[in-house]
């Protein structure tokens, strides 16, 4: 149609016709009557034109009575649209982003705490004076921590070379234990060493090796 020069008569209404309405319609001057309502088309006419050969056309704006206005979005209105999205996603990154680190902090937190204490506790478990597992500074402290730093309401028993705690342990075993009493003498010291001596050579699970 836009390549028509000479028209002067068109009626295509209730043809179920689909498209847009070119352009060159205005520029056709034989042009004398047009009806094209009640079809499929869309787009925009032209202020030239009659309105009423274009109603029932749901697809079709214009300025003109009777058919919608034409909303055109303006680079201003599109460029304010996309301003506010991008200030909305960048305060929802500012809010939420913080408070995602802080929560991954505390749940790493959590867990290096929780590991702790399962270790610690595992220790507890284990038999200190089990050869396998000896420590000397751990079995120490926690004979020092049973006797309350070898407090006299735990002696059951003093001789010439030390006194006799009892003591209980975490893991709720109770053992006896030896303190040695402080002395320089050669008959003490040769005493004692021959004792370690005796015990550096037996082989029992509940002797630690020297």
């Amino acid at each position: 149609m836009g390549k028509i020069s000479s028209l002067s008569f068109l009626e295509l209404k209730y043809n179920l016709v689909n498209g847009t309405i070119p352009s060159q319609l205005n520029s056709i001057e034989t042009l004398q009557y047009l009806d094209v309502s009640h079809n499929h088309l869309s787009g925009t006419i032209s202020d030239f034109l009659n309105a009423e050969a274009f109603i029932g056309n749901k697809g079709l704006c214009s300025k003109l009575s009777g058919l919608p206005p034409c909303r055109i979005d303006t680079p201003s209105s599109y460029d304010s649209k996309k301003k506010t999205r991008n200030v909305s996603i960048g305060l929802v990154i500012k809010v939420f982003l913080p408070i995602v680190v802080l929560l991954v902090i505390l749940l790493i937190g959590k867990r290096n705490k929780d590991d702790s204490e399962q270790a610690k506790e595992a220790t507890k478990s284990l038999d200190i004076f089990f050869v396998w597992n000896f420590n000397g500074k751990t079995a120490f402290e926690e004979l020092v921590e049973a006797t309350e730093d070898f407090d006299i309401k735990y002696c059951t028993g003093t001789g010439s070379y030390g006194s006799v705690y009892k003591a209980e342990l975490a893991s709720g075993k109770i053992i006896a234990l030896k303190k040695l009493h402080s002395s320089e003498e050669l008959f003490f010291i040769k005493s004692f060493q021959n004792k370690a001596c005796v015990l550096s050579n037996i082989w029992h699970q509940n002797i630690v090796k020297l």
